[in-house]
């Protein structure tokens, strides 16, 4: 497949419809919501945080919703199979959005009630501070308190726009990989030391309202002493004109071709998120494994919209070629998420 490489210019035409689809290795299209003029209204926005260690698995989603923000935060500890997770939402004015318009600028502040806060602030050498503290409940016996600072490895990012099916129906994202982590999570008395873990920011907007199935699957760390990243996405309505699938060494990003995610079926007919999956690149540029460790599966529904999501962490293992090299790994972490989601009256 040919794909379609985005230069600089208007993300939206006068009617708040997107002007093209494809991909490129920074954010070469601005967004601004005084550009979707009637269309706010389906305006749809999402920050999300993920951080992956050898031992833990870190989850931060922030959803923007007209008059409405919504935050969930989970840290899985692999070694226990425990999730420690809190989930908060802010209601105010239909035309107030919280979450910003740019990952590279603005800051989130929310304080909720017993002491609950979230900052994100953006520094001053392009990297984020995240950090919070978040009350026991009557789920959870334990207080978090966490502080994470992500540096950025290279000034690449992967964007890319697509449009739906439905008139003036879109989405971006602007995602970037192999953020450098340092700071620390604390779950009642034990603290988490996170140096050394590899984290990703995915900045997504969009006026999706259509049901779709999509997966993400992506693997984070070094190969060869070397920041290394790879990103897959299969949606059930894939762009013709571009994907996600992109491989990231050091400070250079290579495109990929279509891929196959495959989930095992277990006895009952339904997907098996603990049993091995199989990646596989339609060109053979790569074959990979996916060993789950852990499962965090969560249901979301709101008065239009329903949100079916597994978010499985776990060890990667295979190889990929990129031009004339050949890299290989194995037991490096990431995730895969699997995620339903139904617009209607529910």
């Amino acid at each position: 497949m040919d794909q379609n490489v985005l230069g600089p210019g208007p993300l939206l035409n006068e009617k708040g419809e997107l002007l093209e689809e494809g991909y490129a290795f920074s954010m070469v299209r601005n967004f601004r919501r005084y550009d979707l003029k009637n269309y706010i209204k389906y305006l749809m926005e999402r920050d999300f945080y993920c951080v992956v260690g050898r031992n833990f698995g870190i989850s931060l989603g922030l959803m923007g919703l007209p008059g409405k923000t919504m935050i969930n935060f989970s840290f899985i500890d692999f070694s226990t199979n425990q999730i420690h997770a809190g989930h908060f939402e802010k209601k105010h004015e239909k035309d107030v959005y919280l979450l910003s318009e740019s990952p590279y600028q603005g800051d989130f502040i929310y304080e909720g009630e017993k002491g609950m806060e979230l900052k994100i602030t953006h520094e001053d050498d392009d990297g984020y501070m995240v950090s919070g503290f978040m009350p026991e409940t009557s789920n959870r016996r334990e207080d978090i308190h966490f502080s994470i600072k992500l540096t950025p490895t290279s000034e690449n990012s992967l964007f890319y726009a697509s449009k739906m099916k439905k008139k003036a129906r879109w989405r971006i994202c602007n995602r970037i990989f192999n953020l450098d982590c340092n700071g620390y999570c604390k779950i009642g008395e034990q603290t988490f030391d996170l140096s050394g873990s590899r984290a990703t920011y995915s900045f997504d907007r969009g006026t999706m309202n259509e049901h779709n199935s999509l997966i993400w699957s992506l693997v984070e760390g070094e190969v060869k002493g070397k920041p290394f990243a790879l990103n897959f996405y299969q949606g059930k309505d894939p762009m013709q004109t571009a994907n996600e699938n992109a491989v990231f060494m050091e400070d250079r990003c290579y495109k990929l071709g279509d891929v196959s995610i495959d989930i095992p079926i277990g006895t009952d007919g339904k997907d098996d998120y603990l049993s091995p999956w199989r990646l596989r690149s339609k060109e053979n540029l790569f074959q990979l494994s996916f060993r789950p460790i852990y499962d965090f599966h969560g249901k979301a529904r709101m008065l239009f919209r329903k949100n079916d999501f597994h978010v499985v962490f776990g060890l990667y293992e295979g190889s990929v070629r990129v031009g004339m090299h050949v890299y290989e790994f194995t037991s490096l972490p990431g995730f895969a998420q699997k995620t339903e989601v139904k617009w209607g009256l529910f």
